[in-house]
Formats: structure tokens, C-alpha cells, sequence
């Protein structure tokens, strides 16, 4: 047969792989939707494109050093070390048997040598370039990945500066009322058992929220009283009952919190936490029938962020000891949230309190006395 003739075969392989790719993805699909996934899928993801490869590449028409090379690219996507390097060998092995299979007709009708001879010439000169990409390839991997632990470091510290300042700042707030700042730290982690009891049961609790969202709301949550930093230092230690006037001041702390947040906070934070962080301090006193303040927003009109902060918010009022009132029990608290459900608060979060009482006893205790 011609070497002319022999440009049949690619079409024939091409389709064989085509058909493999069909394959893949039908396989991939049914492990996504069954959430089969392992630890070794990056690995195999790469194994069967490296096998797509080898498949179209293996005629010895068409044998290019760089169509090995691939996999190992597509490998750097993952920026791991690991799976770059893994991708190389079994490119430089899928090579070399691409070579020994093309030998036989690749030597005497192209070269016009002898399988031997096209091994060792033609084979070990593409056989050197492929160590040399892979060496440039597995080298830009390491540099990707150190550059990534570092910037993640940096953020990670960046993150952690800002949330100590956050915690510092509502805790001087909170302390000009006499609450101290374990009212901020309280609330902050029973909204993130709240969200977190909602990302785990999703049939429950039908939010059209990401991860990254809850997450971003339970970082949030330390600045839902940070408008009271303008509420007047008599009002807001006051032991006694505040008078009607007093109280409508103190209602201001909502707008004013907002305002606080779109003026200080709004070009050097995340515009999705300050968006959370925003309708926490404007609508955490917005109850679900619409009778709460300062818009009187009713229902799902009322941000989800600012839902879970009320719950979480008036749970520890419940809990917590003030001048002018002692603190309930976890019984009391739960049969006034209960008895609120559906006019202060969402159905769906009161069940969800109900859920994580084991979790809220870690902070305010088990008492029922």
C-alpha cells in the first residue's frame, strides 16, 4: 500500500476517537449526576485525553511532538505539580509506543530506514524534545502553584486583618450600650450556624444563594448594629424604659448603619459582602408581616441576609441578661420564637433555630430553669 493510502487510517481513528470522546462524557455526565466523584477524577480526566491523543496521533502520517503535549497543558489548568508531572509521563509514554507502533511502516516508507534506525534517529530526537516541554511545562506548574500558596497567604492575612478590625469596630459599638461585644460575637456565630444548617439541607430551606454567599453573610453579620455608633451615648446606656421619642431615635440606628457602610466601607470591600453587610444593618428590624422598620418590608421583599439576622438577633436578646431585664431560658426563647413564627420572623428560619438548638446551647448553655 502507498504511504498515500494510508491517509485512510486518521480518518478511521478520528472517528474511533470522536466516538471515545462520545463515550467519556456520557460517563462523566452519569458520575456528576450520581455524585461519584473520587479524588483520582483529575487523574483520570487526563489519562483519557492523553488516550484521545494517542488515538489521532498514532499514524505515522501525522505524528506531531507537540499534539503529545496536550495533556500536559491541559494539566497546568489544575495548578498541581502533581498532575502536571503525571500528564508528562504518560504523554512521553503514550509517545514512545506511538513510535514503536509507527515504526515498522513509518522507517522503510518515509525514511527509508529500518524500524531500528527510525527508532533511535527520528524516535530519540522527539523523544528529547518532548523532555525539554515537559521540563518548561512541569517548571511553569511548580512557579504557578508557589505564586498561588503565596497570594493566598497574603489574602488569607488580608482577611483575617479585616476581620479583626470589623469585630473591633462593632465591638466599641456595642459596648456604648452596656451589651459588650459578646453580643457581636454571639449573633455572628449563630447566624453561621444558621447558614450553615441551610447550605447542608437544601430541600429545606429554598434559597437561591451560593456557598460563597452564606459565607459572605455570616462575615457580615458583626456590622448589623454598626448604626448605633450615631445613636446618643444617654439613650443607648439608659437602664430604664426608653420613652417613645428615645425609641424612635434608637430606630434610626438601621439607616444610619446603612449609610455608615455605603460611605466607608463600599471601595475597599467586596461589593457582594458589602451588599449583605448593607441590608443586615438597613431591614434586621423588618418583620415578616411588615410591621417592622425602617421600610416596613414584608415577607421574601425582606432580604434573606436580613431574615437570618433577625432570628439570630432577637434569639440572643432573648438569652442575653440587661439592666432592665434578666435573661430567659433556651425554653422561654424558643416558645417566644415559636409564638412569632409567621408574624416576626420566616416559618422556614424558626425551624431552622429549632434544628441547630444543640448548636445555640454551645453558646448561650442548656439551661431551662
Amino acid at each position: 500500500m502507498s504511504v498515500l493510502g494510508y491517509y485512510n487510517y486518521p480518518i478511521v481513528m478520528g472517528m474511533v476517537a470522536i466516538g471515545a470522546t462520545w463515550v467519556m462524557g456520557i460517563i462523566l455526565f452519569l458520575l456528576d449526576h450520581f455524585h461519584i466523584w473520587t479524588r483520582s477524577f483529575k487523574f483520570i480526566m487526563v489519562t483519557a485525553i492523553q488516550i484521545i491523543v494517542f488515538m489521532y496521533s498514532s499514524d505515522f502520517n501525522i505524528q506531531i511532538t507537540a499534539l503529545y503535549m496536550l495533556t500536559p497543558m491541559f494539566a497546568l489548568l489544575y495548578f498541581n505539580p502533581k498532575i502536571t508531572i503525571y500528564s508528562c509521563v504518560i504523554a512521553t509514554i503514550s509517545m514512545i509506543a506511538g513510535i514503536i507502533i509507527s515504526a515498522p511502516k513509518a522507517g522503510p516508507e518515509l525514511w527509508h530506514v529500518s524500524p531500528v534506525q527510525y527508532i533511535l534517529t527520528t524516535g530519540g530526537g522527539r523523544l528529547v524534545e518532548m523532555f525539554f516541554a515537559s521540563g518548561i511545562v512541569i517548571s511553569a506548574s511548580v512557579i504557578t502553584k508557589s505564586l498561588m500558596i503565596s497570594l493566598q497567604q497574603n489574602n488569607d492575612k488580608i482577611s483575617s486583618m479585616q476581620s479583626g478590625l470589623v469585630y473591633s469596630f462593632a465591638d466599641m459599638i456595642e459596648s456604648r450600650d452596656g451589651t459588650t461585644g459578646e453580643h457581636v460575637k454571639r449573633t455572628s456565630q449563630a447566624v453561621s450556624y444558621i447558614t450553615q444548617y441551610i447550605m447542608s439541607h437544601p430541600e429545606k430551606c429554598r434559597y437561591k444563594l451560593s456557598k460563597a454567599d452564606y459565607e459572605l453573610i455570616a462575615m457580615a453579620a458583626p456590622l448589623h448594629d454598626i448604626g448605633k455608633m450615631k445613636v446618643p451615648d444617654a439613650i443607648l446606656s439608659k437602664p430604664g424604659k426608653l420613652t417613645p421619642e428615645e425609641y424612635e431615635i434608637i430606630k434610626t440606628h438601621s439607616e444610619e448603619g446603612a449609610k455608615i457602610i455605603d460611605r466607608t466601607m463600599s471601595q475597599i470591600e467586596d461589593p457582594v459582602y458589602i451588599s449583605f453587610a448593607r441590608e443586615m444593618a438597613l431591614s434586621h428590624h423588618e418583620k415578616w408581616n411588615g410591621e417592622g422598620y425602617p421600610q416596613k418590608l414584608k415577607g421574601e421583599a425582606i432580604p434573606i441576609s436580613a431574615r437570618i439576622m433577625a432570628v439570630a438577633d432577637v434569639f440572643d436578646a432573648l438569652c442575653s441578661a440587661r439592666s432592665y431585664k434578666k435573661a430567659f431560658t433556651m425554653d422561654e426563647a424558643y416558645d417566644i420564637l415559636k409564638e412569632n413564627s409567621g408574624t416576626h420572623f420566616e416559618p422556614v428560619l424558626v425551624d431552622v433555630m429549632l434544628n441547630i438548638r444543640e448548636d445555640l446551647e454551645t453558646i448561650y448553655g442548656c439551661s431551662n430553669e
